[in-house]
């Protein structure tokens, strides 16, 4: 059996600059390479390209397109409502274990994802 790898390569001008510390010193990927190409590739209007460069940038591609605004709204109005809302949710959900687990499983495979891709 034989991995169709092709989407990827050479799919952007930029895929062989090394600016991973974790990559360059280990040679295996991180969990977050290929976020910035999965943020430009979503940019640019594919979804497909951006989940295979990286599931995780295209969550935090749309939790910056919230907080920016939002944070942005809190400074001309001068209200806190996004540490309100960050504390709300610390108080919900970082300070439960199980929501932690998840989030490290989550983590964990998008990096053999990662490792998958890059072998």
């Amino acid at each position: 059996m034989t991995r169709d790898l092709s989407y990827g390569e050479n799919q952007t001008s930029y895929t062989n600059v090394e600016v991973c510390l974790f990559r360059a010193l280990t040679g295996a990927p991180c969990p977050a390479c290929g976020s910035s190409r999965a943020i430009v590739t979503l940019l640019n209007g594919s979804l497909v390209g951006a989940l295979w460069y990286n599931p995780l940038g295209v969550i935090l591609l749309f939790g910056m397109i919230i907080i920016t605004p939002w944070l942005v709204f809190d400074i001309v109005t001068g209200r806190k409502t996004l540490y309100s809302a960050w504390n709300f949710l610390e108080s919900h959900f970082v300070k439960r274990k199980i929501y932690i687990f998840v989030m490290v499983i989550a983590l964990l495979a998008n990096w053999v994802w990662n490792m998958f891709k890059y072998l």
